[in-house]
């Protein structure tokens, strides 16, 4: 028996939704420009699964990027992930989004840092290197000033990358097309507990760092 497998990222301005079938990429839906996560992401599951004559009680794994990204779409997406694994009982796996972006893209010598525009000359990166079977990540997802990713990339001859055009004062690869066809290269967690679950900030939210701020006053 075939198990069917959904891909689920609402991290940045791209909405995506893919579908493996055996470990093997079969379609998915990219939702690209605009944040309307919350009206298109259930929408846009349907429509996938549809077009391949495939239902949710097919489902077996739901692949999940919890982060970082956009607050409220990473929430989006992991609350949408937890809703089906409770109600379908399928295995929930956790991947990174940046992690999802650098599959997206090989480099000469296989370093490759995906970047999130986070504001104020900061973002959302890691450093990521492609091995013989596998996405290796080098250092971790984080929060961090473009000076740094400056320096990884001349350390290492590292590939810049983005999905939208945010980013001027740096030299990168912009509107990177997000796929998931490339997911069998990911590390990826499996969710023993659903409730457990949920959305990799790295930094706080604003209001929430407001607050913690006046509580200090």
């Amino acid at each position: 028996m075939s198990q069917y497998q959904l891909v689920l990222d609402a991290s940045t301005k791209t909405l995506l939704v893919g579908l493996h079938i055996d470990d093997q990429f079969t379609d998915e839906e990219v939702i690209s420009g605009r944040m309307q996560h919350a009206e298109n992401i259930i929408p846009t599951i349907e429509n996938l699964l549809n077009r391949n004559s495939i239902t949710t009680k097919n489902l077996d794994v739901m692949y999940i990027c919890t982060g970082p990204g956009s607050y409220t779409g990473i929430r989006l997406a992991v609350m949408t992930a937890k809703m089906f694994a409770y109600t379908l009982s399928i295995e929930l796996r956790e991947i990174s989004t940046l992690g999802l972006m650098a599959s997206c893209v090989r480099s000469k010598n296989g370093y490759v840092i995906p970047l999130i525009d986070a504001r104020r000359e900061h973002v959302y990166s890691g450093l990521y290197h492609w091995g013989d079977d596998r996405l290796e990540l080098v250092h971790d997802d984080r929060y961090l000033h473009i000076s740094q990713v400056k320096t990884w990339a001349s350390e290492y001859d590292a590939h810049i990358i983005c999905m939208h055009n945010e980013l001027e004062s740096i030299d990168a690869v912009k509107n990177v097309q997000l796929t998931s066809k490339h997911l069998n290269f990911l590390e990826y967690q499996v969710i023993d507990n659903v409730y457990s679950l949920g959305p990799k900030y790295i930094r706080q939210p604003e209001a929430v760092r407001n607050w913690q701020q006046n509580q200090l006053k």
